[in-house]
């Protein structure tokens, strides 16, 4: 896909992934880039010239208020890249196993679900678009000591297949 002139809007850009992302997009010519972030001060990484075009959003995409906030402040965007997750490193039968389980689909699942739906309205006001989102090959297999994680990467799995917005 061609990125030049595009204003994308990345999750979790703050880490790893999430910066390169980010630096990514900068190098392929996107417009805008809303980098997105529990905490804003986490996306001041960028130091290249092309930084004026990067744009940090405070936003946790488990609150439903803030989600919305976002989506309503910005209308400009042309691909939703849904970056940001957790993983706890939890066995299923951990101690702390429901409690990471809970948070992981928190984030991973319902969080995306929930940024999915809010800018689906943003795209489809634009009259075209694309949501990405980013997961991992650990939601297609079961590894024990990461059972929390890749119960919520598989239902997020789930929730993308097959799915095909009209704009």
């Amino acid at each position: 896909m061609d990125i030049r002139g595009k204003v994308v809007f990345v999750t979790g850009a703050n880490g790893g992934i999430g910066k390169a992302l980010v630096q990514a997009l900068l190098d392929r010519g996107a417009e805008k880039i809303y980098a997105a972030a529990r905490s804003t001060s986490s996306v001041s990484y960028i130091e290249t010239p092309a930084a004026a075009k990067v744009v940090a959003v405070n936003l946790d995409i488990t609150d439903a208020a803030q989600v919305a906030e976002a989506a309503k402040q910005c209308g400009d965007v042309d691909i939703l890249i849904n970056n940001a997750g957790v993983n706890h490193f939890m066995s299923l039968m951990g101690p702390t196993g429901i409690d990471a389980a809970r948070r992981e689909m928190e984030v991973n699942f319902f969080g995306t679900l929930a940024m999915c739906r809010a800018f689906a309205s943003v795209l489809a006001s634009r009259g075209s678009g694309l949501i990405a989102s980013v997961s991992s090959i650990l939601g297609m297999v079961n590894l024990p000591i990461n059972g929390t994680y890749c119960v919520s990467k598989a239902a997020l799995h789930s929730m993308l297949q097959g799915i095909r917005a009209e704009l």
